[in-house]
């Protein structure tokens, strides 16, 4: 038994309604256990207090780990306490804070990559336009020459940068 497992059978003892068990299989928003201590199978073990919709929070057991189950009736059960962790959904409307949120919000990755995309577009623009602009001062020519200004400013003036919000607010750490 794991170490997280002595833990977990010490925290129950022998109390009435609380099995240690190991998880067989994950359903979804249910498990399947078996008690550690020899007795039937546990099926349709629910992870979220609403076995249809899956908001809120729902921890979801690695298969073979042990699970702390608690009898709301004998036939009804949910699982309370974890050894090992597959993965958590969180759902919900409002916000999520993580430490305070005074590091704002999360940066939503498409976000970032049409910003930086949009970037890197502005700077090929940007070396055209430097490029248009030599040339088109000529050998010879000054090179504040209102010729060369005007073939920059020609291919330059369709650029720009504009940034998408980035911040998922909802989301702060």
């Amino acid at each position: 038994m794991s170490k997280e497992a002595e833990i977990l059978k010490q925290i129950i003892g022998n109390s009435e309604g609380m099995h240690l068990c190991t998880v067989d299989a994950v359903n979804g928003l249910m498990c399947d256990v078996t008690p550690i201590s020899g007795e039937a199978p546990l099926k349709n073990v629910r992870l979220n207090s609403d076995t249809e919709n899956d908001a809120g929070i729902c921890i979801t057991p690695k298969q073979g780990s042990v699970v702390l189950v608690v009898e709301v009736t004998k036939l009804d059960a949910y699982v309370a306490m974890f050894s090992a962790i597959e993965s958590i959904s969180v759902k919900v409307d409002g916000d999520i804070v993580f430490n305070g949120g005074t590091n704002n919000g999360l940066v939503i990755l498409n976000r970032l990559k049409s910003n930086l995309n949009a970037i890197d577009n502005y700077l090929a623009t940007l070396k055209s336009a430097i490029a248009n602009g030599i040339n088109a001062v000529g050998i010879g020519t000054a090179a504040n020459g209102p010729a060369g200004a005007a073939a920059f400013n020609a291919v330059m003036a369709s650029s720009s940068i504009v940034y998408e919000d980035m911040e998922n607010t909802k989301i702060k750490h």
